[in-house]
């Protein structure tokens, strides 16, 4: 299910998703919005978004890399931080005059671009900023374009190998302590003593 996720995300202009896109709208519950439904894609998205909400996997595991910042929504886009920050900071996302600018418009020159609905914000809403650009770092505008990673694999591209391994070590046990064989004793010695220590002979009790 990440897989198509990922696909849908990285080659979003395909017919196969086209075609989702008209049942399902532009985005298609990819940005996290709900819909309804019982068809597999809305069982893929919601699978995907129950996974994040669970912490089953970080919630910025599919992000955009910054490059020009001209594909990415400043608010709105999971690339700055683990979140949305119109999630993350509400407030400031209301006195935001262009809900859906670009990081390119937000970030000039190397420094912050505001632009607020008033100019008297107060020292709530001033605190409020600094706490922002605190938490986030400030992205380096490039020339290339901006491209999404996946943010457990080292080459940042999705594979189904790596995504399954993260979930084995989150969701499966771990063994503890690994068995040391004594090469001296016979092999039948040894599974029973190893039997013993994990409390598993047959006896009349375990039964």
């Amino acid at each position: 299910m990440f897989k198509w996720v990922w696909k849908a995300t990285v080659n979003n202009n395909e017919l196969w998703f086209s075609v989702i896109k008209s049942v399902h709208g532009d985005l298609a519950g990819l940005d996290g919005s709900k819909f309804k439904g019982k068809r597999f894609w809305v069982k893929i998205v919601d699978t995907f978004q129950k996974a994040k909400a669970s912490g089953l996997v970080p919630a910025n595991i599919l992000r955009k890399k910054v490059g020009n910042g001209r594909s990415i929504r400043f608010w709105k886009d999971n690339c700055l931080g683990g979140g949305s920050l119109k999630d993350k900071f509400p407030r400031l996302y209301h006195l935001e005059v262009n809900p859906d600018c670009l990081v390119s418009d937000r970030v000039v020159n190397g420094t912050w671009c505001w632009n607020w609905r008033r100019s008297d914000l107060g020292s709530r809403v001033t605190g409020l900023i600094v706490q922002m650009e605190a938490s986030i770092d400030l992205p380096l505008i490039s020339y290339k374009e901006d491209q999404w990673e996946w943010i457990i694999a080292d080459d940042s591209l999705f594979s189904v190998g790596v995504t399954r391994k993260f979930l084995d070590n989150i969701l499966l046990p771990s063994l503890g302590q690994s068995t040391k064989w004594v090469n001296t004793l016979p092999r039948k010695v040894n599974i029973f003593i190893w039997r013993l220590a994990k409390n598993r002979l047959p006896t009349r009790l375990n039964l």
